[in-house]
């Protein structure tokens, strides 16, 4: 994150993975970054939130957020998308039903 103080991302496409552990802060400066051309797309996973206060993920912040604003996609992934082995789904189910934790 650092590195990215001050630069433009200019005629790219930026994929940012495990946003569920980026805090507001550091979301916005990664997105303050678009340039000219610029894609970003964002990846995460709210029930794998890393941080210790869960709360200060921005994943979530930002689907609440942007989902309205017409310049901006949000997808929001079910577990009837699950596309690996079928089995993830039976240990989602379970650890859902342990920590009452949502997809």
């Amino acid at each position: 994150i650092a590195y990215m103080r001050g630069i433009n991302l200019d005629n790219c496409v930026v994929i940012i993975d495990e946003c569920q552990n980026i805090t507001p802060d550091n979301m916005r400066t990664i997105m303050t970054r678009i340039g000219k051309d610029c894609k970003m797309i964002f990846l995460g996973d709210e029930g794998q939130i890393d941080l210790k206060n869960k709360k200060n993920s921005s994943l979530q912040l930002i689907m609440e957020k942007f989902s309205s604003v017409p310049e901006f996609g949000c997808i929001r992934f079910t577990e009837e998308d699950t596309v690996r082995n079928p089995l993830i789904r039976k240990v989602e189910e379970v650890f859902r039903s342990i920590s009452g934790a949502t997809a």
